[in-house]
């Protein structure tokens, strides 16, 4: 008998598991005020406040609890409700008020009332509601009725309204996605030999302007051996020098603003690279195991469809 009961609660743990994954709770969560009750009822005087509850008001029970959850989302943010939502919470409100009325629901508040007002002490309320039977087999027979029924109201998970955010993706100024663009520039041919003395003569007659900065002055020739590219300014610029070989090169127009951007850009003109003070780094966030990932997951599936999450990776 004892290897029966054994196997019977063994099977109707797993049972309540399987429920309390279904709904999203557990039971100390919305069974509190039951929980009450079976403490109180312990130095009850009153033998018809010892008799167990129904199931009708179980289900009544699980009913407000959910009610009252929803209803406090609502109330956290009340000074920013929609219309319609604020709709909806005069709605959870009204249904809130007829299960509160209902019979079983009202008859369970005046004994637990009753049971406070013949001064007894609750203990914490834990996981575990029911009275233990003497038989377990009993006990799970009788759990398993109720477990039964409260199945057939049960709604479903709450929906993820994120289930295919596997990846994050950082979103970043104009500047940090843009493609190359160039410009033509004056460029002059300079034999190595003469390099300082021109250098020294455009940054004083000739200076880059601010447009250019980005661009290195000066480049190796590509077909040239022992001769140099270098940069005097826009297209249409004035040459300080007249026996020098000047031709049009396109550069790239916009300063690189990703580490990718200048290993491109590069290749086309040599550029200055100044690390920005903003950075793509989504790549953090897209570890599985970052603990930054997770909590933003989780701060999505509270915000649902209606609110939009924004996130500093560089920030705490």
């Amino acid at each position: 008998m004892q290897r029966f009961c054994r196997v019977a609660h063994r099977r109707f743990s797993l049972l309540s598991e399987i429920a309390a994954t279904r709904r999203g709770y557990c039971d100390k969560d919305f069974y509190e005020l039951l929980a009450e009750r079976r403490q109180l009822q312990k130095s009850s005087k009153q033998p018809y406040l010892k008799r167990p509850l129904g199931e009708g008001t179980l289900r009544q029970i699980v009913q407000l609890r959910e009610l009252q959850e929803r209803i406090n989302v609502f109330q956290q943010r009340l000074h920013v409700l929609t219309e319609g939502e604020r709709e909806e919470l005069e709605r959870l409100l009204e249904e809130r008020e007829k299960i509160r009325q209902k019979k079983a629901t009202t008859k369970l508040m005046d004994e637990v009332g009753q049971l406070r007002s013949e001064g007894g002490e609750a203990e914490p309320a834990i996981s575990e509601v029911f009275p233990h039977p003497r038989c377990w087999a009993v006990e799970n027979l009788f759990r398993f009725r109720l477990l039964v029924g409260a199945i057939k109201h049960m709604p479903g998970p709450p929906p993820r309204y994120c289930p295919n955010c596997t990846k994050f993706n950082q979103l970043l100024p104009r500047e940090f996605t843009r493609s190359l663009e160039t410009v033509p520039a004056t460029v002059l041919e300079v034999p190595k030999t003469e390099a300082s003395v021109v250098m020294k003569t455009l940054s004083r007659k000739s200076p880059l302007p601010a447009a250019m900065s980005h661009l290195k002055r000066v480049r190796r020739h590509d077909e040239k051996e022992g001769v140099l590219e270098v940069v005097v300014g826009p297209k249409d610029c004035k040459v300080p020098f007249d026996d020098l070989e000047v031709r049009l090169v396109d550069v790239p127009k916009f300063p690189a603003f990703t580490r990718e951007q200048f290993q491109e850009w590069n290749q086309v003109w040599p550029m200055v690279w100044r690390r920005p003070a903003l950075e793509r780094s989504d790549s953090a966030l897209n570890k599985p195991s970052t603990a930054r990932r997770k909590e933003i997951l989780r701060m999505m599936e509270a915000a649902g469809r209606k609110k939009v999450i924004i996130v500093s990776p560089n920030g705490d």
